[in-house]
Order: structure tokens, then sequence, then C-alpha cells
């Protein structure tokens, strides 16, 4: 289990980490690098990495967004 304080030290981890992540467990709103950002580079990097978002903020524009990137579990 690992931890980031925002969406770049997040993407650091993950490519400088020589183990396998599992499951991925991203909030929307990061300070540095937000997490449609970051979930842009682990689709593009790792494309079958599950991603589960977790938000307390979600419309209908952020879930169209989701979708569009392939998303398919989100909390809200």
């Amino acid at each position: 289990v690992g931890a980031a304080m925002d969406g770049a030290e997040a993407i650091d981890r993950i490519l400088q980490t020589q183990a396998r992540f599992d499951l991925v467990i991203l909030d929307l709103n990061m300070p540095r690098l937000g997490g449609f950002e970051v979930l842009k580079v682990l689709r593009e990097r790792w494309p079958r990495l599950p991603v589960l978002i977790s938000s307390g903020n979600l419309h209908s524009a952020a879930v169209a967004e989701l979708e569009r990137l392939g998303q398919r579990h989100v909390l809200g």
C-alpha cells in the first residue's frame, strides 16, 4: 500500500516503483495535478490497471469525461 499527497507525486511513485500496482484509488480534486490528468497518464501507460475514482463532487460533465477516458468504477 502506498499513498501520495498529490497527483504529481502519485505519478512519480508509480513510475519509479518496480512493484506492480493491483489497484489505484484516485480522487479527482488533488493539488498540483488533478485526478483527470493522473487518470490520462495511467490509461496511456497501463490501460488495464484497475482505477477506482472516489470523489465527493461528481457532476454529469465529470462523469461523462471519466467515461470517455474508459473509467467504469466511480464512488461519488
